[in-house]
């Protein structure tokens, strides 16, 4: 390092270190290029003193005053810095995510705990101490039951029509409580995987209730400002549901792309970029709960599903599929610009129920997370129904509660408990899925000319492991 050199020869290294300055303001993550400008440069005022980044900015501001261009890139730059204080540092990455359960946590096979359990209860009690429930139960036929598609589902029988179904433990339900985690399993008949996953429950996915509520309200927010300003795709039903990502385009001409999702004409690039920011953020930190914990045989089947095909990561109009998200935690953001983002499918759901009714997916499990719960100001429901997710064929129901990751088979006969406008509780969640729609138009696509679509890897965050880019 040169020291108590004349300000000359600073002005000098600077104008000479124009393009590595430029090509921050391009990717201000470029840390390398940061600390190698830090450690060459001479060491004058203010620089002397702290020689950090910053100062060598506020340095460079001083000196270059005669190069407009050069001064222009140093002033953006320093904006840059400074507003990035409300960005989280590396070590507070890490805390967050620990704190989460995302970082220093080892996967779980139900199958592989099955397997070499001397029992089914020594299973039981293995999943147990993971503080998770492991049910064995049968998946019955809809014609069987006597389910059809287009049924009310309903938990209070003073709300019961001709054209519902009671959904309650007197009629054969086994009813999930908000306390309870669950993994179901039924048996397959074959030695060689003896048990299938069937649904899977987990609570408080996001740790204590005082470190999961910064991020429960924001996961909140960016719901409600989705629907507020998205395409409802189930308009018949109660609530919304609104989408991002990929789909097949409008019923009259079907192409296969970044879906338009925005019904608010009077929304500016910036501000439609900024929602879709946040929404992607949202899927994406939803999918890295979904890795870290549901039992791998989750994760395993969305994997499967995409094997071999040319899947992106989730993007939309405004914001291109690539790797890195962000979220923010208690007023301060987090980035990670090299992880992995969600799948290219992915819906926002506030207040939406819907009845019996069975999806076309080509993987055994959609994936629901339940982020806010609110009841009516005059409940008529006991506390817990309503708004709840019923597995009709396992004849389960999952009472809904917030930080819930709810597994599911959507292929098979499900749907919401609903009584009626202003009679149940309020829910607002996330779901990652994949449509067969979706996935039949990538396999037709794969190998025709013009498709530039990029293998969805679906890596988790590799930014925090100490090697490579810090974030």
């Amino acid at each position: 390092m040169v020291r108590g050199t004349h300000k000359n020869a600073f002005r000098e290294y600077v104008t000479s270190k124009a393009a590595g300055l430029s090509a921050l303001l391009a990717d201000p993550l470029l840390g390398e290029v940061k600390a190698a400008l830090v450690d060459g440069a001479p060491r004058v005022g203010n620089f002397q003193v702290h020689g950090t980044w910053p100062a060598f900015l506020q340095e460079a501001l001083r000196t270059c005053s005669g190069n407009p261009e050069l001064h222009s890139v140093v002033m953006a730059l320093l904006e840059k810095e400074q507003s990035s204080a409300s960005s989280a540092t590396h070590h507070e990455k890490r805390r967050l995510l620990r704190g989460l359960g995302l970082l220093g946590t080892s996967g779980y096979s139900v199958g592989k705990i099955l397997a070499e359990s001397p029992s089914f209860d020594a299973a039981a009690a293995v999943l147990k101490a993971r503080g998770i429930k492991l049910i064995a139960r049968s998946r019955r036929t809809a014609s069987d039951l006597g389910y059809k598609r287009g049924y009310q589902l309903v938990e209070d029988p003073a709300y019961m029509t001709a054209k519902s179904i009671l959904c309650t433990e007197d009629e054969g339900f086994y009813v999930i409580p908000p306390g309870e985690s669950a993994v179901f399993v039924s048996g397959t008949g074959t030695e060689t995987d003896p048990y299938v996953i069937e649904l899977a429950v987990i609570r408080n996915c996001l740790g204590e209730e005082a470190f999961a509520a910064p991020l429960l309200a924001w996961l909140d927010a960016v719901i409600h400002a989705a629907v507020g300003v998205r395409r409802n795709q189930r308009p018949n039903q109660p609530g919304a549901m609104v989408q991002i990502g990929l789909n097949m385009g409008p019923r009259h001409a079907r192409v296969l792309g970044w879906g338009k999702s925005f019904n608010k004409p009077n929304l500016s690039q910036e501000e439609m970029t900024a929602q879709d920011t946040d929404f992607i953020g949202a899927q994406s930190l939803l999918w890295l709960l979904i890795n870290s914990n549901f039992p791998t045989e989750v994760p395993a089947a969305f994997a499967a599903g995409v094997a071999d095909l040319p899947y992106p990561a989730l993007g939309t109009q405004n914001v291109p599929s690539e790797m890195g998200f962000s979220f923010e935690y208690d007023g301060k953001d987090y980035n990670f610009t090299q992880a992995g983002r969600a799948p290219p499918e992915g819906i926002a759901l506030l207040g939406f129920r819907m009845g019996s009714h069975t999806d076309d997916s080509p993987v055994p499990f959609t994936v629901i997370m339940t982020c806010s719960r609110e009841d009516p100001k005059a409940p008529a429901l006991a506390p817990g129904l309503g708004a709840n997710l019923v597995d009709l064929t396992l004849k389960t129901v999952v009472q809904a509660a917030p930080a819930t990751l709810m597994a599911f088979n959507s292929n098979k006969l499900h749907g919401t408990t609903n009584h009626g406008a202003g009679i149940d509780p309020t829910n607002s969640g996330l779901g990652i899925f994949l449509t067969k729609r979706v996935h039949d138009a990538i396999r037709d696509a794969v190998g025709k000319s013009g498709y530039d679509g990029v293998v969805y890897a679906g890596a988790p965050i590799t930014d925090l492991s100490g090697n490579g880019e810090q974030p």
